[in-house]
């Protein structure tokens, strides 16, 4: 497992050899993204970062899918980054349908209740930076959707209804 921690504002990197690994003689798919899966997302220099999550395969497996490859992908929601294993090649990115990450979308600012909504995340009662950052992209993704509803999809229906007319 491999760890990374900082202590008094040093980095200070652990390697340790997983065994199991070296026992089976697997081996470890190539990976994209970051190295480390998980974070306690403690504020330096009480941060420690592990890689906890792996994809091994043996010899067969390694000829049965040639293209396989294992991406950490991006979350700001949780400790832990899923793992995407892929054994034909295909890369997230490429998938429909991806869940869309969060963006503040600067319309919103010309709405008086986008600063309330703000600051009511903000006076909460929260541990660290992380907690007011997570705690204000939850509240205006919610005003968001109470607010403006889902803009594309209501700009797809008014499209069909005049390409019909």
């Amino acid at each position: 497992m491999d760890i990374q921690r900082w202590d008094r504002g040093k980095k200070i990197g652990l390697c340790l050899e997983d065994s199991l690994i070296t026992r089976l003689r697997a081996a470890r798919y190539g990976l994209e993204g970051d190295r480390f899966t998980w974070c306690n997302k403690r504020e330096e220099p009480y941060t420690v970062r592990a890689r906890l999550d792996r994809a091994c395969s043996n010899a067969g497996g390694s000829d049965l899918f040639p293209l396989a490859f294992v991406s950490h992908e991006d979350v700001s929601c949780s400790d832990h980054s899923p793992i995407w294993i892929s054994l034909d090649g295909v890369r997230p990115q490429d998938i429909k349908h991806k869940k869309r990450r969060f963006r503040f979308e600067a319309a919103w600012t010309s709405a008086p209740e986008c600063k309330d909504v703000i600051a009511q995340a903000w006076s909460l009662p929260h541990k660290s930076l992380n907690d007011n950052i997570q705690a204000t992209r939850q509240r205006l993704s919610h005003w968001d959707k109470e607010s403006f509803g889902n803009i594309r999809w209501k700009l797809k229906q008014l499209d069909g209804k005049f390409a019909g007319n």
